[in-house]
């Protein structure tokens, strides 16, 4: 096959699914170029024969799906590059617009953060990410009645950051994720901010300090969130949360500079996590961590590389079978 050939046989197809459960919904694939049905069809993948893995590409604050689409042609081209003779799965990305983003945003300044003048940043941000995840598992619920019935779903897994963490805790069903520049432990993240923002403001003595960060906190965090994120985020669950999460194949990516979701919020939360899996190794959980030198908060190509490879190891290729639903 030459080169010309290769990548014809790679083309990545997007396919819009105009509503389902109230959103529309793109389908990033490679199809089949040995059918006869029409390169760009749901027809085409469905002739492969294979059964699916389907990935839930998730985009970050300020964010829309259109702006993924790049990544999510790296990522199905990665899994359809691989050997007939070591492929298991086709893969399919799914991208769609975020709650309060895209087509479905509705109050801009929820959006902003505290300095842009939005005083519920921290309510607005996780109920956008909280939400976003639910929207990933009724889309798992329902996506497949809109998908030929010859497709078959074997796999479901999830891209993104912090909704990604929230998308595997609260469902089964996605058995490999990869959390990139997000937090599993919110109210640590905005603790963190909250610290930052009195620095800038240079407290004085030490009481006085104490005394200040108090005041921010129960301005910036008020108890109605705390209470949300005991029951909701992974960090404020605590032990709950890794039992849940301790049987999943999880990567997690990050900047080494990145001020805004600096690795170390979610650090104890993931080395808890890692120490029970390495006490259950029959559950076959992983939990690798990858903190890329010299990068701050941003999606970079080794981090597309890495997921892609992640993918290819636990959701598309033999050696992944154990992590099927």
């Amino acid at each position: 096959m030459d080169a010309a050939t290769a990548q014809q046989a790679l083309a990545v197809h997007k396919v819009t699914l105009p509503h389902v459960a109230g959103m529309p919904v793109h389908l990033h694939f490679v199809a089949s170029k040995t059918t006869t049905a029409p390169a760009a069809s749901l027809a085409a993948l469905a002739a492969e024969g294979r059964p699916l893995a389907v990935a839930f590409l998730l985009h970050g604050r300020l964010g829309e799906s259109e702006a993924l689409d790049s990544t999510a042609a790296a990522l199905v081209q990665r899994c359809a590059g691989v050997d007939d003779t070591r492929q298991h799965r086709n893969l399919v990305v799914v991208t769609l617009d975020h709650r309060n983003h895209g087509h479905r945003r509705v109050r801009d300044l929820a959006n902003e953060s505290w300095r842009a003048g939005n005083e519920t940043h921290a309510q607005d941000m996780f109920s956008i990410q909280y939400g976003t995840a639910q929207d990933v598992s009724l889309l798992i619920s329902l996506l497949p009645a809109y998908l030929p019935a010859a497709l078959r779903i074997e796999l479901w897994a999830s891209l993104g950051g912090h909704s990604t963490w929230l998308a595997l805790l609260h469902d089964p069903r996605i058995t490999v994720g990869v959390p990139i520049i997000g937090c599993c432990d919110y109210l640590r993240l905005m603790r963190n901010r909250v610290q930052g923002m009195l620095a800038r403001k240079n407290t004085g003595d030490h009481d006085d300090a104490a005394e200040a960060r108090e005041e921010e906190e129960e301005r910036y965090l008020p108890e109605g969130l705390k209470r949300a994120l005991r029951q909701l985020d992974a960090g404020g669950m605590g032990e709950p949360a890794v039992q849940r999460l301790k049987g999943r194949k999880v990567l997690v990516l990050c900047g080494a500079d990145d001020r805004l979701v600096p690795y170390h919020c979610s650090q104890p939360f993931i080395e808890r996590l890692q120490h029970a899996m390495a006490a259950t190794t029959d559950l076959g959980g992983l939990c690798e961590v990858v903190v890329e030198e010299g990068k701050g908060h941003e999606l970079t190509d080794t981090m597309v590389i890495k997921t892609g490879d992640w993918l290819v190891r636990w959701a598309c290729t033999r050696e992944g079978q154990d992590a099927r639903l």
